[in-house]
């Protein structure tokens, strides 16, 4: 990814530099649990990197409905959010350092029609799923709901949010879904198997009406969630302090019980916060241990 200009400090929570601008804490104590350490952080980055021949990434294959797709006996998270929130940016940045694979990005909303699997070695796989929204694949809601509904080894679903904006429109309904499917999520600001995803926000713009569309369609489903704003270097300190505020209210509002309570504020150009998402990855897939939560 030759866009891709990492920060000085990659190990570091972004929220961190945002509290000091404020008197009362931007995520409340209770909700702030996910604390890993720089070690911590720099291990779980450490998975993504190449490490000799027998540390293997690949492209597995992309894939119109779950049917089929075929049954891997690894873990899986997944990523969502509106067309042109940033994800293939996001899995891109998360393989900056692996030359040899390829994850095709494009400008154009509704680039991804596919899901795209990426495999981590044997410890995880990586789905870029298709954005919902403008210019989204007429199979959307058949495609991306069989999945979330079927998927055994599916862990999280992570929804993407524009940090820009806060979560908008169509957002409310996929956290409706993920309700209704028992779905774990988590905002990032972007075992027997439980099921989680993650869903991406466009920290620059904030959550869109697509955006709480389709958070509140996947809290309906009740899957486990993860939020995450994206983009968080195209937005002022202040829009970035609000919009994660907006994501938190908006949870708290529609009662998304299966979402993580923890936001996540990465940027795919500079790689803020990408090692503390990477870490928490990491430790729901079962391949890294957080002493602060054992």
């Amino acid at each position: 990814m030759s866009e891709f200009k990492p920060v000085d400090n990659l190990y570091t929570n972004p929220v961190d530099r945002l509290q000091p601008m404020v008197q009362v804490p931007i995520i409340p104590e209770k909700d702030s649990c996910f604390r890993p350490t720089r070690d911590e952080m720099e291990k779980a980055a450490m998975m993504f990197e190449e490490q000799g021949k027998k540390h293997k990434f690949q492209f597995l294959g992309s894939y119109p409905n779950p049917h089929i797709m075929p049954k891997w006996d690894v873990p899986e998270v997944a990523f969502i959010g509106k067309s042109n929130v940033g994800k293939s940016s996001l899995l891109a940045a998360m393989f900056a350092q692996i030359p040899d694979l390829e994850v095709r990005t494009s400008k154009k909303p509704g680039h991804t029609k596919l899901m795209n699997v990426f495999k981590v070695d044997n410890l995880f796989h990586l789905v870029d799923m298709p954005g919902y929204g403008y210019n989204m694949p007429d199979h959307f809601s058949t495609s991306v709901e069989a999945y979330l509904k079927s998927r055994r080894n599916l862990l999280r679903v992570f929804m993407l949010i524009d940090a820009t904006s806060g979560p908008v429109g169509f957002d409310h309904v996929a956290i409706d879904m993920m309700e209704e499917m028992s779905v774990p999520y988590v905002f990032p600001l972007c075992y027997i198997f439980s099921v989680m995803a993650f869903i991406l926000f466009d920290g620059s713009v904030g959550m869109t009406k697509n955006d709480q569309k389709y958070f509140k369609r996947y809290s309906d489903l009740r899957l486990p969630l993860c939020m995450v704003l994206t983009k968080i270097d195209l937005a002022k300190p202040s829009t970035l302090i609000r919009s994660v505020l907006s994501v938190i209210k908006f949870r708290d509002e529609t009662r998304a019980d299966s979402c993580f309570p923890q936001p996540f504020l990465v940027s795919s150009m500079n790689g803020e916060g990408l090692a503390f998402l990477q870490s928490f990855i990491a430790y729901i897939t079962g391949n890294l241990l957080i002493k602060s939560l054992s």
